[in-house]
């Protein structure tokens, strides 16, 4: 039934297992936000590709993905997209930034690597170019004003309005 069968594995978001010496996922570290996804259907979809271009929400591009292929309508989240032309390789208009949530705190993340994240009144902005353990702030720097704003505005208008 492989042919007939489009077979997507997930999972919720992890604990931080210890990284950055903690033990749950509260705190939108990268070793809690990213998850497993893998999508196999043989003959429909190339196997062995691995995509780190895209960004990816299991929680609101699941189901239109479902969806899409089971050829109905989804009634979801409107920021949610089928990523059945990312699966089948076709071009597309993608996102370029994405939103998380947990108890404590709110994101958003860039296609280039950059992560704005809100805690209370605090915010940060991380580079994971030049930091991928999370370890500095780029907040006050000069020389990321821009994209400090860029990514605000994302935070505001498309992710957490009136937040």
């Amino acid at each position: 039934q492989e042919e007939n069968t489009l077979v997507i594995f997930s999972s919720d978001h992890g604990d931080n297992d210890a990284s950055h010496k903690l033990e749950h996922k509260t705190v939108l570290y990268e070793e809690s936000v990213n998850i497993p996804f893998m999508v196999m259907w043989k003959g429909h979809i190339d196997g062995g590709r691995v995509d780190s271009i895209h960004l990816v929400s299991n929680g609101i591009d699941l189901l239109p993905t479902v969806c899409d292929y089971a050829g109905i309508n989804a009634i979801a989240d409107p920021r949610g997209r089928s990523l059945r032309s990312i699966l089948e390789n076709r071009d597309v208009t993608w996102r370029n930034t994405l939103g998380a949530e947990s108890e404590i705190g709110r994101m958003v993340i860039s296609k280039d690597k950059f992560k704005y994240d809100v805690v209370g009144i605090e915010e940060q902005l991380l580079n994971l170019n030049k930091d991928p353990y999370e370890t500095t702030h780029f907040t006050n720097d000069p020389q990321y004003k821009n994209k400090l704003n860029e990514l605000k505005k994302a935070f505001d208008s498309e992710w957490f309005p009136g937040y």
